[in-house]
């Protein structure tokens, strides 16, 4: 599972959801990284932020 926004949120839920009624929820890793950084930039480049 990746790429979480705002336009589909409701199929992470559909699931994630999925995944706890099979007993699977302790396999999900929940992470934060909206994967902005580029180290030929001065300072990794401009952040781009979280929106979901």
């Amino acid at each position: 599972m990746d790429g979480l926004n705002e336009d589909n949120i409701p199929d992470y839920i559909k699931m994630i959801t999925g995944m706890k009624n099979e007993n699977l929820l302790h396999k999900v890793l929940l992470s934060h990284d909206a994967g902005w950084y580029d180290p030929a930039k001065p300072g990794g480049g401009e952040v781009r932020g979280y929106t979901a």
